[in-house]
C-alpha cells in the first residue's frame, strides 16, 4: 500500500484522487458555501433556506441538490436565476422548493410529511436561523 502522504495513500483517497470518490468535506461543506453564495444577493428577503437529502446525508450518489427556502417576497423564477451558477459550479442541478412563511407555518402545524422528513432529517441551515422562520411575522 502506499504511504498515507502520497497522492495514491489515504490522504490521496480522502481527497477523491483513488477510486473516483469525492471526499466528505466536499460534498457536504462544498455544495453548502456554494449554495450560500448563490443565495447571498436574495438573503435580505428570506428567513431561511436549507440544504436537506443526500447531499446533506453526504452521499455521493445523489443526482440532485435538494434546497428548501423559506421566503415572502422571492419568486420561483428569482431563486433557479440565483441558483444557476452554483449547478454550473457543482455539476448538478439544484431543485429549489419555496414556501411562503405562512405556508410553511401552516403545512408544519398541520405535520406535513415534507417538511416533517425534512426538518427531522439530516438538513444545513444556509441562510437565516431555524427560529426565524417561526418568530417572524
Amino acid at each position: 500500500m502506499a504511504p498515507a502522504t502520497s497522492p495514491g495513500g489515504l490522504i490521496g483517497a480522502a481527497m477523491g484522487k483513488a477510486g473516483g470518490t469525492r471526499p466528505f468535506i466536499l460534498k457536504t461543506l462544498g455544495p453548502a458555501e456554494a449554495l450560500r453564495a448563490a443565495l447571498a444577493p436574495l438573503a435580505p428577503r428570506m428567513l431561511a433556506a436549507w440544504l436537506y437529502g443526500s447531499v446533506a446525508k453526504g452521499s455521493d450518489s445523489a443526482r440532485d441538490i435538494d434546497v428548501l427556502i423559506v421566503a415572502d417576497e422571492l419568486t420561483l423564477e428569482e431563486v433557479y436565476a440565483a441558483l444557476g451558477p452554483a449547478e454550473k459550479r457543482l455539476g448538478r442541478p439544484v431543485s429549489p422548493t419555496l414556501h411562503t412563511q405562512k405556508e410553511f407555518k401552516r403545512r408544519r402545524t398541520a405535520g406535513n410529511a415534507f417538511l416533517a422528513k425534512v426538518l427531522a432529517g439530516e438538513h444545513i441551515l444556509l441562510m437565516g436561523t431555524e427560529d426565524a422562520v417561526s418568530t417572524a411575522r
